[in-house]
């Protein structure tokens, strides 16, 4: 099977689109766990890896565009 560039940025772009999501959603539950008092180390951890993958994501992404 031939996967186009087309295809590739295709599937990049969704998997940023599902980093955003994740991110947005830890987030708001890390809000409502620091108004609760609630220790959140392990999730702002989880975070800052989302954001990392995220950079990953947009730089595969360029890779793939500059190939289109």
């Amino acid at each position: 099977m031939v996967v186009s560039s087309v295809d590739n940025y295709a599937f990049v772009s969704d998997k940023i689109d599902a980093t955003l999501d994740q991110m947005s959603s830890l987030m708001e539950t890390i809000f409502r766990l620091e108004t609760r008092g609630y220790d959140t180390t392990d999730a702002k951890d989880r975070l800052d890896r989302l954001e990392k993958e995220l950079v990953a994501w947009k730089q595969t992404r360029a890779a793939v565009d500059a190939r289109i």
